[in-house]
């Protein structure tokens, strides 16, 4: 059963609660990802595009953290979400989650805009999506500058770990660029082997290495 508009305006409001806590500041300091694992490689390679989003993801004993620096100065999203799918028609970032390179089992996507609005859901490869579906830890803090926008959010370990298995472990990291009307950019760390965007195939995911 999908998911009520209750249900998403509890978790964000959820997430604005946190705003402002030493959680949050010790989150975006710099200290706290001083040994993450950077990425730095996205591109849209249908519109042969490169761009400047950093990802940087490190592990704690019990969590699983992923923090994404985008610039972005033409920002498009719902600044009034009415219903989870509001985050899939603008800005945003994504993580997605699956057990084998070949999406051969379920796999598990959050996607998340500049003001921290989450769409999450899981997956049967080709593109069948259970919207339904929810991370049960999932934490998000996000903050929007004049000049793009930082997303951090993390999952207990232990979810992640019985949703994948622990190791190996395979992620996609994606952008979603809207330009009020023209063109969508699409990017990726890895490049999908399709002739038009979509990041729902097994080469846009990737190892997540074991440490960090």
């Amino acid at each position: 059963m999908k998911k009520t508009l209750v249900a998403a305006v509890a978790a964000i409001l959820a997430v604005a609660s946190c705003r402002g806590t030493s959680e949050e500041e010790r989150l975006f300091s710099d200290d706290f990802w001083e040994d993450a694992v950077s990425y730095q490689n996205f591109s849209d390679p249908w519109d042969t595009l490169t761009d400047n989003t950093t990802v940087r993801i490190i592990k704690s004993d019990d969590r699983l953290f992923f923090r994404f620096d985008v610039e972005d100065t033409s920002f498009v999203y719902s600044k009034e979400l009415k219903e989870e799918m509001d985050v899939a028609y603008g800005d945003r970032v994504e993580v997605f989650f699956s057990p084998y390179p070949q999406l051969g089992a379920k796999y598990f996507c959050t996607e998340i805009d500049p003001e921290g609005h989450c769409l999450d859901y899981s997956c049967v490869f080709e593109k069948q999506m259970d919207y339904g579906w929810g991370f049960s830890s999932q934490k998000i803090y996000s903050r929007i500058y004049d000049n793009g926008y930082t997303v951090i959010t993390s999952f207990d370990k232990s979810e992640t770990d019985a949703l994948i298995g622990e190791a190996p472990q395979y992620i996609g990291l994606f952008r979603a660029d809207y330009h009020n009307g023209l063109p969508i950019n699409w990017y990726s760390v890895a490049i999908p082997e399709s002739s038009h965007p979509d990041f729902h195939i097994p080469s846009a995911f990737f190892p997540l290495k074991s440490d960090n």
